[in-house]
């Protein structure tokens, strides 16, 4: 092509010239049949690692440098490792790591009042082929490899052919060379009419069940994904059970799930590994009202950490109390009443009374000023009255409060152990009159000391803190709303939360981003390859944000139960918190300490085996001082293995013993001899390495005790 019409198509139409990239967004998602009852989503190695997918990373791997870096590690990758014929690929490997240019995406056709076994499987994916040639190529190839395959039909020139699995079951395919995407159904009733029916009705799907699960965990469509329509398949499903087991399980509403996701990929900028169960409260459920939280509590400045646990207790007790008739025997719900009506008298206050007064929200969170816990108010009037009952009740704390600058701060303690030397006075009564004085003189100084717990009153939450200047300092800071925090920093909506974590640590972006490019170079060295670094964007030029992201979340509203674990781009990153350096330590610590540990291990059976030997000497020369000879190992009653030795025994000299070992490694054995000039032992072995036997074993070693016992320099020894 002319130069002067590149340098004109770049200047108008710059995507014409970008590279293609390596891996598409899945697109069988967009054009559900409507007899789907599951869908399946695999994604490609190239897309799920170096794709753009909305995450913290998004600007660099869509960066245009990054794109043929990677284009260049992948064809180094085939070339020096998939394309080797004496590597021996499978052609499998070849066609996932190098050929294939989306997700494999796989969707489960049921028609109406089918069996699940019945259901026929459509699979599609993008490939890199661009001719039915080619494909018929790789397909021979795949077949050979494969036993499990055989080719009935290559494709033939307008993309149909025929494969059998496993001898009985027809797989039916379809290569169209427009779009470059495979298509492959499968099923005891699939049939070339019903597939090549199945594809014409393939149509774009603006709405589908599937789509308010998968963008809570993945709109890249580049990640794993996987959803079941339980609303279709519970009907055939339940058949296979008993009808009191139904019933149970009607009353739980348990046959009221409608769907289960599972998926890792990105959504709101932020990675999500995330289970959901669609499942609307019914039956017993309906008792038990799901989590609404509105979180008013301020943080003094940015928060770092929040913790949180919702439990709407009162509705709960109120919701167990109305089927407890139902699911517990008449003797339970008779003591559960009777705990309650004695509570009530200890207290003076009702359980209802007691629940109501505080919650349902319960949180430890940290900000610039400090470290707190706080315990939201439901009832503020009541919450004082079951206050100042239980100071009355308990004479052993004491309270006091300071106003400072309108505010006012509350102070209680209480003592920290004499609580419970008052209810266990065992605990001072020595068992002799020595040691009483002492006890006494200590429990003195113990029973002083005490727990002190300060808080303040703000945004309708009760707040904890242990020291009364996490609580001043919280006044001279900007307040940020910990919900705001938690939605539009974190990405995480507590709204229906029943717990959640949610944390941040300092430069996570960069450092994932350099530990990235730190793998890419390590990649490239093992393929024979370059990847110019210096073409790829800084942490700073990407503007990178200072802090990521991380938390756990489970989820219970009215018609969902979900966990999820949130994380800037995968959720094993935290490993390398400190960069691919750390990555790249932690394996020569690896490399190193691996054998060191095994030789220690080897070290410790030899040791074992010394230990015995060091035993029978001493015995052996109690024996000999009577009898005038060494014994045998069974005539001193010594045991002749231990849990790494074996074969303790006199040697056929009748001058020492020598033991061996179990492990393979130690195929050897260590003696110890008795020396009749000198009257001293010394120790030796066979077939070992002296780096595993003790000092005094090893051949220089016993050269130079063997001199010194000789000579006049025995004294040394």
């Amino acid at each position: 092509m002319n130069k002067k019409w590149v340098v004109l198509i770049a200047l108008l139409c710059p995507n014409l010239l970008q590279s293609a990239p390596l891996s598409e967004p899945a697109s069988l998602r967009n054009s559900l049949p409507p007899e789907a009852i599951s869908y399946l989503r695999i994604p490609n190695p190239w897309g799920f690692l170096s794709s753009p997918k909305g995450s913290v990373l998004n600007e660099a791997l869509a960066n245009e440098q990054h794109v043929q870096q990677i284009q260049n590690l992948e064809a180094a990758i085939y070339q020096n490792l998939l394309n080797l014929s004496q590597a021996d690929i499978h052609p499998a490997l070849r066609l996932f790591l190098h050929h294939l240019r989306s997700p494999i995406e796989a969707v489960a056709l049921l028609p109406e009042q089918m069996p699940p076994p019945l259901a026929n499987h459509l699979i599609s994916a993008k490939l890199d082929l661009t001719s039915i040639e080619a494909f018929n190529q790789l397909l021979t190839q795949l077949v050979a490899k494969t036993d499990a395959l055989s080719l009935v039909n290559p494709l033939s020139k307008d993309g149909y052919g025929l494969l059998i699995a496993s001898q009985m079951l027809p797989l039916f395919l379809h290569y169209n060379v427009n779009t470059r995407t495979v298509y492959i159904m499968g099923g005891f009733t699939a049939n070339q009419a019903i597939f090549k029916e199945t594809l014409a009705g393939l149509a774009p799907v603006t709405h589908h069940p599937m789509f308010d699960l998968e963008k809570q965990v993945d709109t890249s469509a580049q990640g794993f994904f996987q959803w079941i329509n339980f609303q279709r398949l519970s009907p055939i499903l339940l058949n296979k059970f008993s009808p009191d087991i139904i019933s149970q399980w009607d009353k739980w509403g348990v046959t009221s799930l409608r769907a289960v996701a599972l998926g890792w990929g990105v959504s709101e900028g932020k990675g999500r590994l995330k289970l959901i169960l669609d499942m609307p409260r019914t039956g017993f459920l309906q008792s038990f009202p799901g989590i609404t939280n509105n979180l008013t509590l301020t943080a003094s400045g940015q928060p770092q950490t929040v913790v949180s646990l919702s439990i709407p207790a009162l509705a709960w007790l109120k919701g167990f109390e109305k089927i407890a008739d139902q699911v517990l025997s008449p003797d339970n719900v008779q003591a559960y009443y009777a705990s309650k009506t004695e509570l009530q008298t200890e207290m003076g206050y009702s359980l209802e009374t007691l629940l109501g007064a505080l919650g349902p929200q319960m949180l430890f969170f940290s900000d610039e000023a400090g470290y707190f816990v706080a315990f939201q108010i439901n009832n503020r009037n009541m919450m004082q009255k079951v206050f100042t009952t239980l100071m009355k009740k308990h004479d052993w704390a004491s309270y006091d409060n300071r106003e400072i600058k309108g505010k006012t701060y509350h102070h209680i303690k209480m003592p920290f152990f004499q609580k419970a030397i008052e209810d266990h006075p065992d605990l001072l009564s020595p068992s002799s009159a020595g040691q009483k004085a002492f006890v006494l003189f200590w429990a003195q100084f113990v029973s002083n000391l005490k727990s002190h717990y300060y808080w303040v009153e703000e945004d309708g939450y009760l707040i904890f803190a242990t020291l009364p200047q996490f609580l001043l300092d919280r006044q001279q800071s900007a307040r940020v709303p910990l919900q705001t925090w938690l939605k539009q920093k974190q990405s995480q909506d507590n709204q229906s939360s029943l717990f959640l974590l949610s944390t941040t640590f300092s430069e996570t972006p960069r450092k994932l981003y350099y530990a990235y490019l730190y793998g890419l170079g390590l990649l490239a060295d093992v393929f024979e390859t370059e990847i110019d670094l210096f073409t790829l964007p800084t942490a700073r030029e990407l503007n990178l944000p200072m802090q990521g992201t991380y938390g756990i979340q489970l989820d219970l509203s009215d018609s969902q139960l979900s966990l999820a674990f949130v994380f800037e781009n995968n959720p094993l990153e935290f490993v390398f918190e400190g960069g691919m350096s750390t990555v790249a330590i932690v394996g020569i610590m690896a490399a190193v300490a691996i054998p060191a540990y095994n030789d220690y291990m080897l070290k410790s059976k030899v040791s074992e085996g010394m230990r015995l030997l060091n035993t029978m000497k001493t015995r052996a020369e109690l024996f000999r001082l009577e009898e005038g000879r060494f014994p045998r190992v069974d005539e001193i009653e010594m045991p002749r293995q231990g849990t790494y030795t074996k074969n303790l025994r006199l040697l056929e000299r009748k001058n020492g013993y020598a033991i061996g070992f179990k492990d393979p490694a130690l195929p050897g054995q260590l003696k110890l001899i008795f020396d009749q000039k000198t009257g001293r032992w010394h120790c030796t072995h066979e077939n070992l390495q002296e780096k595993y036997v003790p000092r005094r074993c090893r051949g220089v070693q016993r050269l130079v005790l063997n001199f010194l016992v000789t000579s006049n320099y025995s004294y040394l020894i």
